[in-house]
């Protein structure tokens, strides 16, 4: 039996909704707003930093906003109307009565300081609280509610704030004791490639965070295998979440080529999984109610379906509700456009005859530059990673570029070799 969303017409909108946006919630209300932009896939608050549902887990914040509807009556309309959901989940931080009960759940300077902003304390990847409780909230969550499949905001090492406030890296009890365990050494203190003890630090990070998403991901399919699971790159299937989005205090001139690249590289190098780039509405976090241009938005959308991706939008608050609904008219003719034309836009093959090769941590402007020398140029191209480049054929690829990597492994340099002696251009 093949995966729900194999094939399917995926149009989502995530309405990242406010604990308020609970008090008055209208289950009918919210789909009727949906099926106006025929969508096909909705993100809803569930789990995590807040329950979005009457939780019976003694450490899972209780939203006090839950006057509404509720989550379950949300997926039952939505069902009812053929919207697949999907729930929104975030373990990157606790509360603050949760953090007074278990301190040692939480990220901790070199100093051994917290991160408390607003009363959210950062938690820490290693710490108990994600390693365990996190799998009992998620337990909890998809045995109780029938979502369709799950997204995990803020993943990993979080080091900055929503103010853009940079901490040093952890150094709690958690992340100091499997550190040494790995490598029988000290955490380094800052960030500096020039220092090996930093750069057994990338290797850790990339480790401990593929060991919990493993964990996770497993436990989910043996509670649910219909679930459709956010970056489950081990297995290639699920869907791929990334964002274009602004900032006021990003250097000019924008890259607009965002949509394009964040969606060619999970198409290049994960084919079987959805890539699903959401146009963020707002231009700033602090801003998140004023939204960017309206040909912003649809620009996105457009790249996102030129590329073999999908098309995703995501907006603070209900779409009843926002103040600032300047986007909705160019979103909703994109998705209406979709809508009549999915059919042309499903089972798309890359007939690309030039590879753009990079990895996952390269955004260097080396890349940008070649890949808008190859859009604006009208070169059809792709974008593969060195992180699944050696289980990839590259028989259609006459011509191999690498933007300034800097290292690669041993087999990726003698597939290069064989490229080029076999008459490719490297």
């Amino acid at each position: 039996m093949s995966n729900w969303w194999e094939g399917y017409p995926w149009r989502m909108i995530q309405t990242n909704m406010r604990e308020i946006d609970m008090l008055d919630m209208d289950a009918e209300r919210f789909v009727q707003e949906l099926q106006a932009f025929k969508a096909t896939v909705v993100l809803v608050n569930a789990a995590g930093i807040i329950a979005s549902y009457p939780t019976e887990l003694p450490y899972h914040f209780q939203s006090p906003y839950l006057k509404g509807d509720s989550l379950t009556d949300i997926i039952s309309a939505c069902h009812a109307a053929g919207i697949r959901v999907l729930a929104r989940t975030d373990f990157s931080k606790i509360r603050r009565p949760i953090y007074e009960m278990h301190p040692d759940w939480a990220y901790r300077t070199v100093e051994g300081e917290i991160v408390d902003y607003n009363g959210d304390i950062h938690a820490c990847l290693n710490g108990d609280y994600q390693q365990i409780y996190a799998l009992n909230i998620i337990r909890e969550l998809i045995t109780t509610h029938e979502v369709d499949g799950i997204f995990f905001n803020m993943g990993g090492y979080q080091t900055s704030d929503y103010s853009r406030i940079q901490y040093s890296l952890c150094h709690c009890q958690a992340c100091q004791r499997r550190f040494h365990e790995m490598y029988g050494l000290a955490l380094p203190r800052v960030a500096d490639m020039d220092n090996p003890v930093y750069r057994k630090y990338q290797l850790f990070k990339q480790r401990t965070i593929e060991e919990l998403h493993l964990r996770v991901s497993t436990l989910i399919h043996e509670l649910r295998p219909d679930m459709c699971v956010d970056k489950e790159f081990h297995s290639k299937e699920g869907f791929i979440r990334q964002e274009s989005n602004t900032a006021v205090d990003r250097r000019l001139p924008h890259w607009q080529y965002s949509a394009s690249a964040n969606t060619k590289w999970a198409v290049a190098a994960y084919p079987q999984m959805v890539s699903s780039n959401t146009t963020v509405d707002f231009i700033d976090y602090n801003y998140r109610h004023v939204a960017v241009s309206p040909h912003q938005q649809k620009l996105r959308l457009v790249q996102n379906l030129a590329n073999g991706g999908a098309i995703d939008y995501y907006l603070i608050g209900r779409l009843d509700n926002h103040e600032d609904k300047s986007g909705y008219e160019s979103v909703r003719a994109m998705f209406h456009y979709h809508a009549a034309h999915e059919d042309a836009y499903a089972d798309t093959v890359s007939l690309a005859n030039v590879a753009l090769l990079n990895n996952s941590r390269n955004r260097s402007n080396e890349v940008k530059g070649w890949f808008r020398f190859l859009v604006e140029n009208h070169f059809l191209f792709d974008t593969p990673q060195v992180e699944t480049a050696l289980g990839q054929s590259w028989e259609q690829y006459q011509a191999i570029l690498l933007p300034d990597l800097q290292s690669i492994s041993d087999e990726l340099a003698n597939k290069l070799d064989e490229f080029v002696a076999a008459g490719g251009t490297l």
